[in-house]
This record gives structure tokens, sequence and C-alpha cells, in this order.
């Protein structure tokens, strides 16, 4: 469905489901049936646990800093707010975002999905990034993420270029663009996950609220996020 391949791995694990509840079909994305809508894909294998990489796309104030000169820079450093929590269940949760380029809202869908989406105005086009981590092995995970964009609504030349790259332009040059995004993650995204499980091959630890500071409010999706990791898993 959506062009990827879905299996239910519980069956691999002793105590997990056999078989998904009801709530845990495809985590598919209504978006990517939308008229007037196009989506570049990507993929690749990362050394850094899922959670890791989920915590870092609901991170939004990182990409003025880190991402500097590749897709922002630090002089768009603005104040990012989210609303209050919503439907914070076992299933995941979801809150309003609201950034300087418009308003939005970022949702994680249990066990691997966040989809964070932003409306640049009423006359204007949307943009959604799909991510899924898909953990492989404790401290490494494989991403796919999908680049959605309202491409009927995108003012010309805008329109002209997008549609290029998301339906003609050869994926091996695509892939080119989208690794030196993620390699300005990289070094600090694996250090963090060795941090993070302090010395231990395959837990977290567990005193995460002593040894981070998140004072601000961008800080909100990551701290539901490691609650829900709290609550809902081992």
């Amino acid at each position: 469905a959506q062009g990827v391949i879905w299996v239910w791995g519980g069956g691999l694990f002793e105590s997990a489901a056999v078989t998904p509840p009801e709530e845990s079909g495809p985590a598919l994305v209504d978006v990517l049936e939308r008229p007037g809508v196009e989506h570049s894909d990507y993929s690749r294998d990362l050394h850094m646990d899922w959670s890791t990489l989920c915590e870092n796309v609901m991170d939004p104030a990182h990409l003025p800093f880190t991402h500097h000169k590749t897709i922002s820079r630090r002089s768009k450093a603005a104040p990012i707010s989210f609303g209050a929590l919503e439907n914070f269940s076992h299933t995941g949760f979801t809150a309003v975002r609201q950034t300087a380029g418009g308003p939005g809202r970022l949702t994680f869908r249990a066990p691997l999905l966040v989809l964070a989406e932003t409306h640049r105005g009423p006359d204007s086009y949307s943009d959604w990034n799909v991510v899924y981590a898909v953990p492989t092995e404790p401290g490494r995970c494989r991403l796919l993420v999908r680049v959605v964009f309202e491409v009927s609504k995108l003012p010309i030349p805008l329109k002209w270029v997008l549609s290029f790259a998301f339906t003609k332009q050869p994926t091996w040059w695509t892939h080119l663009g989208t690794h030196q995004i993620l390699e300005d993650d990289n070094p600090f995204l694996h250090a963090q996950g060795h941090a993070y499980r302090a010395g231990h091959a395959t837990k977290l630890a567990p005193d995460w609220k002593r040894r981070l500071y998140m004072p601000t409010a961008s800080d909100g999706m990551v701290v539901a996020f490691r609650r829900w990791l709290d609550a809902y898993s081992d």
C-alpha cells in the first residue's frame, strides 16, 4: 500500500502479539492520496536508535543550527510553540505546532511514524514530512522519509522545479542531496544514542528527566515522546 510493503514483526519476539491489534494496521498517510500532491522518497540505514531518530524529527528547533546552510540558516531561528497534547495513548499523540513558516501539526503514530505538516497560508501550499523509523538492531534503524508537497498550489517557477524533482529527477541525484542533510545530524545523534543508553547495550537510561535540560516550548514534543516511552514501552 502506498508503495511500501508492510510486515507485522511481532511474532518474532517473545511476549509480543503474533497478530497486530486492529489499530496497528499499515501506517498509511492520507495526504499521499490527494490530487495535486507529489512526493519524493528516501531510505537509508542509520547508526542510531529508532527512538533517537523519532525524537530528532519531533525537535523543529534544531533545524536552523544543525542544518545551517543545507536546508536552513541560523538567522532563521525563531520561537516555536506547541499546543496541548491531544489523544495521548498507546497509539501515539499529536499537537498543533506554530513556527515562523506557518501553522501546522506534529503527530507521532506508534510505533514508527512521525508526521510533520506545515500550512503556508490560506491561499498558499502545504507540505508534509513523513518519517518512518524502523528498528533493525540495538542502536541502529532504517529511515524511510517521504517529502510531500502540494505542488498544484506552488508559485511558478517553484512549481516547475519541484514537479521535475518529484517526477523526473533521477533517484540517485535525490539521494545525494538528502545524504548531505542527514550527515548534518549523524555525528550528534549517534553519540546522543550512546549517552541515552548510559553504557547499556539495549535500554535507554531511565533517568532522562534528570539528565536532559529541556526548558523551552519547542521541547514539548520531545518530552511527550519520552513520557510515551516510559508509559507504553519496556
